[in-house]
C-alpha cells in the first residue's frame, strides 16, 4: 500500500518590499501618477528612486490604461457605494457605454477587479 502525504504549495511571496513614500503611495503608483503629468520614464526613474528598466515597464503598464484611470476607478467605486439610485444609473450608463447587458454588467461588477476590468474596457 502507497503512503501519500498531502502535498503542501508553497504560497508565491514577493522577493522585494513594495516602496511606498509617507502617504503609503507605491513607487508604482506614483510613476503611474508622474505619466498623466506628461514625464518619460528617464524623467520618472530619477525621481521616484526606481530602475530605468522598471520605469520603462511602468511606462509600457500605463500605456494599456485610460488616462487618469485611478481617479476614474475611485470615483465609480464611491458611486456603486454610496447610493443605490446613482448606482443603478451608472450600471445602466456602463452597460449602454460597453454595449452589454444590465445583468451582465452587474455579474461582473460581482468578480475581483470586475470594475477594473470593466472601465479598461477588457
Amino acid at each position: 500500500m502507497l503512503n501519500i502525504l498531502p502535498i503542501k504549495l508553497k504560497k508565491k511571496s514577493r522577493k522585494y518590499p513594495i516602496k511606498r513614500d509617507e502617504y503609503g503611495t507605491s513607487a508604482r503608483q506614483r510613476a503611474f501618477d508622474d505619466f498623466d503629468r506628461g514625464k518619460r520614464p528617464a524623467e520618472v526613474a530619477l525621481v521616484e528612486g526606481i530602475s530605468l528598466r522598471t520605469a520603462c515597464r511602468y511606462f509600457a503598464d500605463w500605456k494599456k490604461m485610460r488616462p487618469n484611470m485611478r481617479l476614474t476607478y475611485r470615483l465609480h467605486k464611491a458611486v456603486l457605494k454610496s447610493n443605490d439610485e446613482f448606482s443603478e444609473q451608472l450600471i445602466e450608463a456602463i452597460a449602454a457605454n460597453l454595449g452589454m447587458s444590465r445583468e451582465e454588467v452587474i455579474m461582473r461588477l460581482q468578480k475581483p477587479w470586475g470594475l477594473k476590468q470593466l472601465l479598461m474596457g477588457k
